[in-house]
């Protein structure tokens, strides 16, 4: 894989123009195992005509821990959290569309960014579910398992807090952009480790 991450930084993506200011790009997400590779294909589409999606929100994490996965058949480097999320989204039997920045916005071309990022709202409230990843955690299974007692309005008082807190205080909850990324979207999800909660 090392290989690959190398000529993915070596020969950078080459986007496809998007057909108008109305389109955007969506990820297909091919069927794989958790010891697959990621396999996708990225194709975009009218926005008024795309199919079903989920839309990813993430914080980039770090840009220098990069790893290589296959988009269009050509090596792409994305960071963890990208790489994470899509394989904890990915379904061994069924193919999805996935809407996450770092892949489906051409981040070299800024006027494509600018009238991509001015879309975001619209995005993030078309797609099928908001899938809010927060990463991996060995406190996940507390924490979440709190959250949905919460959200159950079965509030108990354990150790559970010190979990809760730890997810609270996860970065993706001081981004600028996840109070747009949540209110507009029509179906929501917190994804932490494996475990999910519907918002």
């Amino acid at each position: 894989m090392d290989g690959l991450l190398e000529r993915s930084k070596a020969w950078p993506f080459e986007y496809d123009q998007l057909e108008t200011t109305k389109h955007f790009r969506l990820i297909e997400l091919l069927p794989g195992d958790v010891s697959d590779p990621l396999t996708c294909r990225l194709t975009s589409f009218p926005f008024d005509a795309s199919p079903p999606y989920h839309a990813i929100s993430y914080t980039w994490g770090d840009g220098n821990d990069l790893h290589a996965i296959s988009l269009n058949e050509v090596s792409f480097a994305v960071t963890t959290n990208v790489r994470d999320v899509l394989y904890i989204v990915r379904r061994p039997g069924q193919k999805m569309y996935i809407w996450i920045d770092a892949v489906c916005i051409n981040q070299s071309n800024n006027r494509e960014k600018e009238t991509q990022i001015g879309m975001m709202g619209d995005i993030y409230h078309h797609a099928a579910n908001v899938v809010i990843w927060l990463g991996h955690s060995d406190d996940a299974p507390l924490a979440m398992g709190l959250v949905r007692r919460l959200y159950r309005a079965q509030i108990e008082i354990s150790s559970e807090w010190h979990a809760l807190i730890n997810l609270l205080q996860h970065p993706w909850f001081e981004r600028v952009w996840v109070v747009q990324e949540v209110i507009f979207a029509s179906s929501a999800s917190v994804l932490y480790g494996s475990e999910e909660v519907p918002l």
